[in-house]
């Protein structure tokens, strides 16, 4: 007896955790914004990005401590590669990714099924899903606010 509402609880489960997911995954058809273009939002109206997930292009860079910089600076996401770009770079932060797939990536049977998160590559160009948040002031270079973007996940090519 206690055995089929087992199974019937288990299926309910994994069919709840793959709707979400397909919900989750079908949410990213949002509109890519280039780095400028956040930056020019974020100076007229903070309050449309802040506290958002936004999809932004641009390329991955770190700066090392044998480059100078001191230990712990986070990842940029900048406009281009080479030739500075005369828009500001938009700091990165890996903060917490999204709860709930990692509570899904934590259950036994389920989190076989939700693929693991994706790193951050020095030099990687495309796509990253961050949300937008409102910095500390001691990571200002800048009179404040400034903004940095927490790394929700790295869209695939296509998408």
């Amino acid at each position: 007896m206690k055995k089929p509402i087992a199974v019937v609880l288990a299926g309910l489960v994994a069919a709840g955790a793959c709707a979400a997911v397909a919900v989750h995954t079908l949410g990213a058809s949002s509109p890519v914004y280039s780095v400028s273009q956040v930056d020019a939002v974020l100076r007229v109206h903070p309050s449309s990005l802040v506290g958002h997930v936004v999809r932004v292009r641009g390329v991955v860079g770190f700066c090392s401590v044998r480059a100078g910089c001191p230990p712990n600076t986070p990842p940029i996401l900048s406009q281009q590669l080479g030739t500075p770009s005369p828009d500001p770079p938009l700091a990165l932060d890996y903060g917490d990714r999204d709860m709930f797939l990692a509570t899904l990536r934590g259950l036994p049977v389920v989190g076989a099924f939700i693929p693991a998160p994706k790193q951050l590559v020095d030099g990687y160009m495309g796509v990253l899903s961050v949300r937008i948040e409102v910095a500390p002031q001691i990571a200002c270079f800048r009179p404040v606010p400034c903004y940095v973007g927490v790394l929700q996940d790295m869209v695939p090519p296509g998408d």
